[in-house]
């Protein structure tokens, strides 16, 4: 183990046993909130499923699930992005039929199981990608907003690197501050990873698992500690 300290930013609040750990690694985490969500009422949900009647439904987040826990209906079929918003769908009661690492993959499992009809339920900034490997495949995708998403820009102190969860965090987190051509920037997902690389940021390191345990280990890597 190295004994010099490194400082990584992570914008999103971690549990205090990551730090603890991480800690014990010389890293040291400075953990900001750069979004605030607020959970809609799953009633729209709940009359989507009835209108629409979808095969299934797709989660891309853990907001997602976290607001439509209380769901009456969980026996339909429900697609997942691996790591805690799959933990928490199993926690609440739902029937997983396929998950993957990102959502470019998860299209991929959906089309495998040659499902006809979905319902996204997410936040109404997210990204087109798996609508439009979808609709591509002749999947009838349809969007139900249960969440919405708001930006919290704050300027950040020094930092070795930085850690994002979603594209939206990017876009906060690059309003007040800068990333040197340097700076390792370390993602869950291709989708976010593409989101700092559209920035003309190049150093991007994305974990083998959508975890924030993988995550953190790759940032130990990446920094041999």
């Amino acid at each position: 183990m190295g004994t010099s300290e490194f400082h990584m930013v992570c914008t999103r609040k971690l549990e205090e046993k990551y730090h603890i750990e991480a800690q014990h690694k010389h890293l040291i985490i400075h953990d900001y909130d750069f979004l605030d969500i607020t959970y809609l009422p799953s009633d729209e949900l709940e009359k989507g499923i009835e209108i629409i009647k979808p095969d299934a439904l797709v989660f891309t987040s853990q907001h997602a699930v976290e607001s439509v826990k209380n769901l009456n209906n969980k026996n339909i079929a429900c697609y997942t992005i691996e790591g805690k918003t799959t933990e928490l769908a199993v926690e609440y009661g739902f029937f997983i039929k396929g998950k993957a690492k990102d959502s470019t993959a998860l299209a991929d499992v959906i089309k495998n199981q040659e499902e006809k009809n979905v319902v996204h339920c997410s936040s109404r900034d997210r990204m087109d990608i798996l609508k439009t490997q979808l609709v591509k495949s002749g999947i009838s995708y349809h969007f139900i907003e249960v969440y919405q998403k708001t930006l919290k820009p704050q300027k950040v102190g020094y930092f070795d690197g930085v850690a994002f969860y979603s594209p939206s965090q990017v876009e906060a987190f690059l309003e007040f501050n800068q990333l040197l051509p340097e700076t390792p920037v370390f993602c869950i997902g291709k989708t976010t990873a593409n989101a700092v690389k559209q920035k003309g940021h190049k150093k991007v390191l994305i974990s083998e698992k959508s975890q924030t345990e993988s995550l953190l280990e790759t940032v130990y890597q990446y920094f041999r500690i």
